[in-house]
């Protein structure tokens, strides 16, 4: 009773908000965002594509460019994996298959009900409450039976925890489970943070894969100009040779890039305990942000950060073990009541009790750990306290460092490729350049792109730090 029970689990408040970048990913309207995390309604203009490809053509339309595949999501007849009293539920007792696309909020849904971790800490708190059954438990009474001869003695006798000590063992039981809760808490929200992270980085391979298209695309729009080049012949065959060689290259890109894909798309489904599961992720990246500052998020985070508040629940604990400790240094006084029958002197009734004398043992080493687990507790809060302090200020500043950032390669180095695409076919057809120079281009925008999409996705992964070092995410656990 009195041994390290489960650590805690905590309150976390406000459901996520991440960036208005990532609304149209989820599934419903959703509701205002708390005062100090603001977000800027966004324009509807995703990442931008080849201008000979308004709409990406399908991947399998494409010749020679193996298409993307996905796994069709399992079926619910594997058999459950149990602890369902506990609040977890297995694939088999799910209400519906699980659908290919998916958003960010219905992921989230599904990592609160079907996380193994999540599942697994939850018996923590089943045990913290196995311990508040024991400590509100009396000790069973005692009999004792004698006879010699002419006198039989019958004997009754039970502890009696007169100075408060069965209290004491309740008060600290009952923190006990208040500390689990919070450490079910922190789990939860850190489950959501893994859980975000992964779908924005299949919300980016995704994007990724379609701009390999994009470029193959826009490489068989340059082989059909060096074709007639050459047809007309004003051009080489080497010309057509150096650009079957730049296609088998952007091929293993695409295939590179499909494998990306299928990767983080495994990590989402291990996020719900669904190896076979193989989801897509629903929605458009449109990144505009709003700017956050850690002066006006910090007073609000240091009440309902999960880390916090589990380790303050751990130090109520300690403290709580600590008392119980001090009050079990009194003795426990034993009541006894009986009846003796003696043959000579007759029937008589006895009454007595008895207690132990604290002289050498006063529960003094018990004592002393649960005096320097107290004190290590306490020091303990501190340090998470000024570590998620600096976390947070950490996340702020980098969120606001990548928005700037990303902001700053769109407008300087993006808007450009649509500009470079033209130039260098009207340089190609008019006899003012090369082959290298148009293969270049096409490379030289898909790399451009690709940038593009590693900063987005380095400013959304900060996006859902941030939100997990204010304690937003994950608020939404009973």
């Amino acid at each position: 009773m009195h041994k390290s029970l489960p650590t805690l689990m905590m309150a976390l408040a406000l459901p996520l908000s991440l960036p208005a970048a990532m609304a149209q990913t989820l599934s419903t309207p959703r509701a205002a965002t708390s005062p100090s995390m603001p977000s800027s309604s966004m324009p509807s203009s995703s990442v931008p594509s080849s201008s000979n490809s308004a709409s990406p053509a399908a991947p399998g339309s494409m010749p020679n460019v193996p298409a993307p595949q996905y796994a069709p999501p399992p079926t619910m007849s594997e058999p459950a994996y149990g602890t369902t009293a506990l609040g977890y539920v297995g694939p088999s007792a799910r209400s519906a298959p699980l659908t290919a696309d998916i958003t960010l909020q219905q992921l989230l849904d599904l990592v609160k009900t079907y996380s193994p971790s999540l599942a697994a800490e939850r018996s923590t708190v089943a045990m913290a409450e196995a311990d508040l059954m024991a400590a509100q438990t009396y000790t069973n009474p005692g009999v004792s039976f004698t006879t010699k001869r002419g006198e039989q003695e019958t004997t009754l006798f039970q502890d009696v925890p007169i100075f408060g000590q069965r209290g004491k063992r309740i008060e600290a039981a009952q923190s006990g489970i208040e500390a689990a809760r919070a450490k079910l808490r922190l789990v939860y929200a850190n489950a959501l943070q893994d859980a975000a992270r992964d779908f924005m980085s299949l919300l980016v391979a995704q994007e990724r894969e379609k701009r390999w298209i994009d470029a193959r695309q826009d490489l068989e729009s340059a082989a059909r100009i060096v074709s007639g080049q050459v047809e007309a012949g004003s051009r080489s065959q080497y010309d057509l040779t150096r650009l079957d060689i730049e296609r088998a290259q952007l091929d293993a890109q695409l295939a590179q890039a499909q494998g990306q894909t299928y990767e983080a798309s495994a990590r989402v489904a291990a996020d719900v305990g669904e190896p076979a599961w193989r989801p897509r992720a629903a929605g458009a990246i449109v990144p505009r942000w709003a700017s956050l500052n850690f002066d006006a998020m910090w007073p609000q985070a240091q009440t309902r950060l999960p880390s916090v508040r589990a380790a303050l629940a751990q130090q109520t604990f300690a403290e709580k073990i600590l008392e119980s400790e001090r009050r079990e240094a009194y003795p426990v006084p034993t009541l006894s009541v009986g009846r003796v029958n003696n043959r000579q002197e007759g029937n008589s009734n006895t009454f007595g009790i008895s207690m132990g004398i604290p002289l050498f043992d006063r529960n003094q080493g018990p004592i002393a750990r649960a005096v320097a687990e107290a004190q290590g507790q306490q020091l303990r809060a501190r340090a998470v306290i000024l570590a998620a302090e600096g976390e947070l200020r950490r996340a702020t500043d980098q969120l606001n460092r990548r928005q700037q950032l990303t902001e700053r390669f769109e407008k300087e180095g993006l808007a450009m490729t649509p500009r470079l695409r033209q130039m260098a076919q009207d340089s190609y057809t008019l006899g003012r350049g090369g082959v290298l120079e148009l293969v270049d281009a096409i490379q030289a925008i898909a790399e451009k792109k690709n940038t593009y999409l590693d900063l987005i996705e380095a400013a959304l992964q900060a996006e859902v730090d941030v939100r997990v070092a204010s304690g937003e995410l994950g608020a939404d656990l009973e």
